[in-house]
């Protein structure tokens, strides 16, 4: 295991892998790549445009319902990471998940059917970069651990997707 390693290119070996940064390389014959979409945050642009006195933060600098104040919370975007951040706050906060139905993936973590899944969501396959640019363009990443009845059953509240700001607070798709 390699911690704090930056890796500057990813290449094929001939039957693996060749893992490349300044002075260094390493060759494996299977890659896991488990940065997540999170490790480079994207933030709209509204976000600049809210009141500073709303305590915002990306999932990526979440650890726990501490880091909050008392009262509601808004979760932007309904993907995995802020469903799953939504059902550690729903029983300290009220929250409300604001985004669009990502959808879900119906497989049990580390079964037959996600190690499979796992071999056709590559880079390797037309599928798997699909599903990939279909995460970066904004549609949020399916829930995986999370079922949409969990989060009914913690009392999350869903709203439309956040599209704006009026007056500093955010603006709903709805209006």
């Amino acid at each position: 295991v390699r911690l704090r390693w930056r890796v500057d290119e990813l290449s094929r070996d001939f039957d693996g892998y060749l893992v490349s940064s300044v002075g260094r390389s390493l060759r494996a014959d299977t890659v896991v790549v488990a940065t997540g979409p999170a490790m480079r945050p994207r933030v709209p642009d509204v976000a600049d445009q809210l009141d500073p006195a709303i305590h915002s933060l990306h999932s990526v600098d979440y650890r726990n319902p501490g880091q909050l104040r008392n009262g509601s919370v808004l979760i932007v975007g309904a993907g995995n990471f802020g469903a799953e951040i939504a059902l550690d706050l729903a029983a300290t906060h009220e929250v409300i998940l604001a985004g669009r139905d990502t959808g879900r993936i119906p497989i049990s973590l580390g079964g037959p059917t996600y190690r499979a899944t796992n071999q056709l969501l590559t880079t390797n396959t037309r599928l798997g970069r699909r599903f990939a640019e279909s995460v970066h363009a904004g549609k949020g990443t399916p829930l995986v651990r999370v079922r949409p009845a969990y989060l009914v059953e913690a009392g999350v509240e869903r709203a439309p997707r956040v599209v704006g700001q009026v007056d500093g607070r955010p603006r709903l798709e709805d209006g």
